[in-house]
C-alpha cells in the first residue's frame, strides 16, 4: 500500500488504497463544487488520476480528453 495501490495476493485483487481512494474523491468533489481550477491543481489531480489508471482499467479511456 504505500505507493497507493492496495494488492491482495490471496484474491488476486490490485485497487486503490484508500488514502487515495479518498484524495481522489475530495479533489473530483472540489472540482465540481467550485466549477473552475487552476493549472497547477488540475495538472496534481490528473497525475494521480494516470496512475491510479493502473489499477483502474476502466479509468483510462475516460482520461485523454483531459490530457488534451
Amino acid at each position: 500500500e504505500w505507493i497507493g495501490l492496495y494488492t491482495d495476493y490471496t484474491t488476486y485483487k490490485l485497487g486503490l488504497s484508500p488514502r487515495r481512494a479518498d484524495w481522489m474523491c475530495n479533489w473530483v468533489l472540489k472540482l465540481a463544487k467550485e466549477g473552475n481550477t487552476t493549472a497547477k491543481f488540475f495538472e496534481q489531480g490528473l497525475g494521480r488520476l494516470g496512475f491510479a489508471a493502473l489499477a483502474l482499467h476502466w479509468e483510462k479511456p475516460f482520461l485523454g480528453p483531459l490530457y488534451s
